[in-house]
């Protein structure tokens, strides 16, 4: 989906898979979990 796209590129072009040195991985989680995304959905799109 769209919201998985988005936290791979985002955890890509952050060169860091850790939220709290990546703003843009921060958001698109957030997103992700506001959409009720299941944790394991971002936890594999993150690696």
């Amino acid at each position: 989906t769209k919201l998985i796209r988005e936290i791979t590129v985002a955890a890509r072009m952050g060169n860091s898979g850790d939220p709290n040195f990546n703003p843009r991985l921060r958001t698109a989680i957030g997103a992700a979990k506001s959409a009720s995304m299941p944790a394991d959905n971002i936890d594999r799109a993150i690696k």
